[in-house]
Parts: C-alpha cells; sequence; structure tokens
C-alpha cells in the first residue's frame, strides 16, 4: 500500500465527553477536518449509529471519508453528534454528551475509507500510521478513556490539572479537575492531554463525567498523521526460462507487490479476454498447450506432445485482499534447446572427425571449438552444446576413437597345388582381430583367415576394419604353384632274371631318377631305390611318384621276371676217337643237348660252347651241360 504522511500542524483528535472552550492557535490547522456529518446507517444518537465526514483529508490525490461510530452509551446520552460553533473549532470533532450519572459516558470509534467505498464492494480501508490524538479542555470531572493496546505514550504539561488512572476494562482514563473553563481554548494547556499512536485500523475512545453533568462539549483532532491508503497490487512479468521440454511451473505471485502487504494469491487471473467474466484458472493456447494457474498462485504450462518450442507468453492479472486489481503482467517460459545430434567418423589416418547437426544456435565443444565439426586426434568422449536465445542445451556427445591403416597381411600359402587338387590354399597371420576382413584379389571381404580354391599365379591380400571400411592396408602378393604333373612311367629292366641257383629276379628302373621320386612295383611300398629284387616270376608293374606330391604318380611300366629255369639233361656225349699209338688222347663229343643256350665243361673245367673235347687222356671223364642264359 502507499503511504503518504500529512503533516497536521499539530491537529489532535479530541476525544471528550464534555465541551471545551479552547482557543484555536496558528500552529494547529484543522485537518482533517470533521464537518457536515452525515447519519450512515443505525438510529440518531444511539450505540450503532454510523455517521459518515465526507472528504476529511486528501492523500496523494486519494480523497478520505471518515466514519464515526456510537460504539456504546453507558448513563449518558448524546445531545448533539458535532458541534463545531464553539471555540471557534469548526473542523474538530465536537460532541456534546449529557450524562446521567457519575462516571457516565459515550464510547466512539473513527475509521477512515476511501471516499465513495464505505459499505460497498470496493470498500477500500485506509489505516493510520504515527499520530497523536488529543483532548483538548478537560474539565468539570470530565473524564477522557482511550485505549492503548500497545501501552502507547502520552503527554500533559507539567502543572497539568489532569490525573491519570487506569478502568476496570484497562482503558486508560484520564480525569480532569472539577473547575471548568468557557469556552474551549488551545492555550489552556493545562487542561489537555495528547496520546501518541503508532499504526491502527481504529481508534476508540470514551467521552464521560465522573459526576452528573449537564450538557459537555469535548473538543478532539488528529495530529502528525500518516494516512495508508491502499494502493492496487503491482503485477510484475515474470519468467522462467531455458528449462527442459516438458511441464514448467512457477510462482507468478512472489515477484509481485503490495503496499498493503495483503495481496491474495488465490486470485491470478489468467482471463484477459473480454469475451468473458471472471476470474480464469486455466487456459487452452491452440497447438501450443495448456496454461493453469492453483490458489497459491503456481501457475503451470503443459505442452502438446507435438509442440516442441516456446510458448506464446500469456498475460494475468491479480487482487489483493482489498479487491483491489493490479496491471497486467506477462508470464514468459522458454526451453532450453535439444542437445545437438553428433556423428562420428573415424578416420583411417589417426583422427577422427565429430560433426553435430540438429542445431540453430551457437555451438560449444568441450575442446572451446565453436564450429560444426572437429577433428581430432585423441580419443575420448567429447561435447558439444547450443546456445539459442541465451539458453543452453544439454550435452550432445559423441566418442572418438581414431583408426590407423592396417599393415599389409602377413601371409603364406599353407597348400599349393597337387596333381589331385588344382589349387592352392592361403592363410594370413597378421593382422589377427574381431576388427578386421581380408579380401584377395579385390573380391569379397572376409573375415575367415584361410583363401583356399585359388587357381596358380600371384594373387594380393588386402586388409581393411569391421568398425571403417575405408581403412583398407596396400596389398601382399602370395604366388600359387602351377599345378604338378605326373611323372612319365618309369624306364626299367630286369637286370637279372631267375637262374636255376637264383628263383627271382631283379629290376631297375633308370628313368625318372632323382631326389623328388619315389618308385613302386605292384602297388606295394613306394621306395627310393630304383632297384627291386626278389623278383617272382611273372610280369610286374613299375610307378614313380613325386615325393613332394605323393598324388603324382605316374602311369605303370610293365617288366617280366622269366620263369626259373630248369637244369638241362645230362649231356649224351661219345668218344668219337680213342687214343692209338699214334695220339695218345682221345675224343669225346657232345650230341645232345645242343644249342646256342647250352655250354659245356668236363671234368669241372672251363665251360665252352663247343660241344667237342679233344686230348682227354686215358681214364674217364665227367661232363655237364649248363645253360648260358
Amino acid at each position: 500500500m502507499y503511504k503518504t504522511t500529512l503533516k497536521i500542524n499539530n491537529v489532535r483528535e479530541i476525544l471528550l465527553l464534555f465541551v471545551f472552550l479552547i482557543f484555536s492557535l496558528k500552529s494547529y490547522s484543522q485537518t482533517p477536518k470533521f464537518t457536515t456529518p452525515t447519519l450512515k446507517s443505525g438510529i440518531d444518537k444511539q450505540v450503532g449509529a454510523k455517521y459518515l465526514y465526507p472528504i476529511v483529508t486528501v492523500i496523494d490525490g486519494t480523497n478520505v471519508d471518515a466514519i464515526v461510530t456510537v460504539v456504546a452509551i453507558s448513563n449518558a446520552s448524546i445531545f448533539e453528534i458535532d458541534n463545531p460553533t464553539n471555540g471557534g473549532l469548526i473542523d474538530r470533532f465536537q460532541p456534546v454528551v449529557n450524562t446521567s450519572s457519575s462516571n457516565g459516558y459515550v464510547e466512539f470509534q473513527f475509521s477512515f475509507y476511501k471516499s465513495g467505498t464505505y459499505g460497498t464492494a470496493q470498500e477500500l480501508k485506509i489505516n493510520l500510521n504515527s499520530f497523536t490524538i488529543e483532548a483538548l479542555d478537560l474539565d468539570g470531572n470530565e473524564f477522557f478513556d482511550v485505549a492503548r493496546p500497545n501501552n502507547e505514550s502520552f503527554t500533559l504539561e507539567n502543572n497539568s490539572y489532569i490525573t491519570v488512572s487506569t478502568t476496570n476494562d484497562s482503558y486508560t482514563r484520564f480525569q480532569g479537575p472539577s473547575n471548568s473553563v468557557d469556552p474551549i481554548r488551545i492555550t489552556n494547556t493545562r487542561y489537555i492531554v495528547a496520546v501518541n499512536f503508532g499504526t491502527l485500523s481504529a481508534i476508540n475512545f470514551r467521552l464521560g463525567n465522573s459526576g452528573r453533568s449537564s450538557n459537555r462539549q469535548s473538543s478532539i483532532s488528529f495530529g502528525e498523521v500518516t494516512f495508508v491508503v491502499p494502493k492496487n497490487p503491482i503485477a510484475n512479468d515474470d519468467s522462467s526460462l531455458c528449462k527442459p521440454y516438458g511441464m514448467v511451473s512457477l510462482d507468478v505471485a512472489n515477484n509481485d507487490t503490495d503496499s498493503n502487504q495483503n495481496i491474495d494469491k488465490s486470485t491470478v487471473d489468467l482471463n484477459l479476454s473480454a469475451t468473458s467474466t471472471g476470474i480464469q484458472n486455466s487456459l487452452i493456447v491452440v497447438g501450443e498447450g495448456t496454461w493453469s494457474v492453483n490458489s497459491t498462485g503456481i501457475v503451470t504450462f503443459v505442452p502438446l506432445a507435438t509442440f516442441k518450442s516456446n510458448p506464446t507468453p500469456i498475460f494475468y492479472k491479480i487482487n489483493d485482499l482489498t479487491n483491489l486489481t493490479s496491471n497486467q503482467a506477462k508470464i514468459t517460459i522458454t526451453y532450453s534447446p535439444a542437445a545437438p545430434t553428433v556423428s562420428v567418423v573415424n578416420n583411417c589416418n589417426g583422427t577422427s572427425t565429430l560433426t553435430a547437426s540438429n542445431y540453430t544456435g551457437s555451438l560449444l565443444w568441450s575442446n572451446n571449438a565453436t564450429t560444426a565439426s572437429i577433428t581430432v586426434s585423441t580419443a575420448g568422449t567429447y561435447t558439444v552444446t547450443q546456445t539459442v536465445n541465451g539458453c543452453t542445451s544439454s550435452n550432445g556427445s559423441g566418442v572418438a576413437a581414431p583408426k590407423t591403416t592396417p599393415a599389409a597381411p602377413t601371409a603364406s600359402a599353407t597348400a599349393q597345388p597337387t596333381c589331385a587338387v588344382a589349387t592352392g590354399t592361403v592363410t594370413i597371420s597378421a593382422p589377427i582381430g574381431a576388427d578386421f576382413q581380408y579380401n584377395v584379389d579385390g573380391g569379397t571381404y572376409q573375415s575367415s583367415v584361410t583363401f583356399s580354391g585359388l587357381t596358380a599365379g600371384s594373387h594380393a591380400f588386402t586388409t581393411r576394419r569391421i568398425s571403417d571400411n575405408t581403412c583398407v592396408s596396400s596389398a601382399t602378393s602370395i604366388t600359387i604353384n602351377a599345378r604338378p604333373t605326373a611323372p612319365a612311367a618309369p624306364t626299367a629292366s630286369a637286370t637279372t632274371q631267375p637262374t636255376c641257383a637264383v628263383a627271382t629276379g631283379t629290376v631297375t628302373i633308370s628313368a625318372p631318377i632323382g631326389a623328388d621320386f619315389q618308385y613302386n612295383v605292384d602297388g606295394g611300398t613306394y621306395q627310393s631305390s630304383a632297384t627291386f629284387s626278389g623278383l617272382t616270376a611273372g610280369s610286374h608293374a613299375f610307378t614313380t611318384r613325386r615325393i613332394s606330391d605323393n598324388t603324382c604318380v605316374s602311369s605303370a611300366t610293365s617288366i617280366t621276371i622269366n620263369a626259373r629255369p630248369t637244369a638241362p639233361a645230362a649231356p649224351t656225349a661219345s668218344a668219337t676217337t680213342q687214343p692209338t699209338c699214334a695220339v695218345a688222347t682221345g675224343t669225346v663229343t657232345i650230341s645232345a643237348p645242343t644249342g646256342a643256350d647250352f655250354q659245356y665243361n668236363v671234368d669241372g673245367g672251363t665251360y665252352q660252347s663247343s660241344v667237342t673235347f679233344s686230348g682227354l687222356t686215358a681214364g674217364s671223364h665227367a661232363f655237364t651241360t649248363r645253360r648260358i642264359s
């Protein structure tokens, strides 16, 4: 509430049950001015009667009315509610009271209102703050009772005739002397009391007499009054900025002000439309969401699920307990922007490139970069925020894992073509791991390190990373040999045939000869020796194979071992000449068996092909035949 202090030049409000005859001094201006009272309600001069004094003062442009209420009458009557003529103090409140017995009194109450509002729906009470109420000319046994709820101070002259006591109902009584002063004069200070008050909304006092009296007039005034005139509360703009997307609540009344300290949070009105009446505690904004306010002034905005922007500001008003309405204030809610999306490309050169997208504001990376993309060489998590209209988003993040190009694969031909299998196999031994794939001759990459079915020739092998298939190594070349050919059928001969003495023959292979060859007879065990002995009579099949490729087997060469020969029959022989006197020896001729395959022997001597043995001495001679073969 707005407070205006009116210094009323020692004007005192004097509540007396007596007529005071005092003189007006220049130092006491008569404001507030109590003139022309009108009975507002009740019966005139009876308990409950209320009198309106219009425009007793003007405070900061606001007219102020006074309401004087007759609270109680005890052994007394009111002759006149206000007689302004005595003493010339026409602007004071000067009632005329008659008491019918000792200690009779009339109790009055003063209160103040914004002019024209008392008794209406817009009634606006005005408080008093720091004021003095003064009673003039307490004489003729008159007393002035006043309620001092906070033990307020009072002032009497040093030689005052007034005595002070406390009544049974805790009023302070200022009792005047028995002698009288006429007329009321403000210069008669020994008959004056002043009570100094703080803040009150109403003043209660009694005017009475400790003995019986005829009509006595009292005179009251206010001095050094500070009137507190209620003002409209002031609504201040409210904002809740940079909030996470979703429901947002704020106390809009928290920063609103009311000089009378009686703002009413339950009266926040979101209805500023001229098409409807009354306080509205909810407001639907088409396409955005719903605003609502509870009885404590908490305003909440709930966005539609499809609405992702800042809501359009709305306006509100608020009342205080005196039903005064504030100005219009704005409510603004903003959301923090969404975190940027971060994509990561881990390059093959030992760097990673992180790129922000889905943003409209200014960017700030965790490495203090402000560009849309950053390239880093250190692995780790990098974050980025965007700021839009002063609101900063939460972090968008990406993990950098820079890659290097794999080394050229280490590979070897683990299987070369054979006479049985026309293709070879290559196995990669490095690099090995879950992130690698391998390729031969630009074909499809595979996770297996083994490449089979490779034809003869040079083959190029590369490695790439699965996590970044642009990271491809240089090539490693591996040669698959030409498919070997089977050896020629062996050249072999029976170097010995069975004889009558030896039942078996021998075959010797003369070609092919070399360290890579082995030989076999009749499907038996291969041997490196080219000689096969102990062969029985018959046809024998000889093959050659390569030691380096035992699937490379030649066609067979057949060699026959003759049947074991039989011993010739004993030779048929005759002495074709006997010794003579002239010749001392004889001659024997063998007639059978004869043939090119036979040789003959006499007496174990040297075999000869001739069937004639001459020069034989006399005696028995033994002839044998043998086969040359």
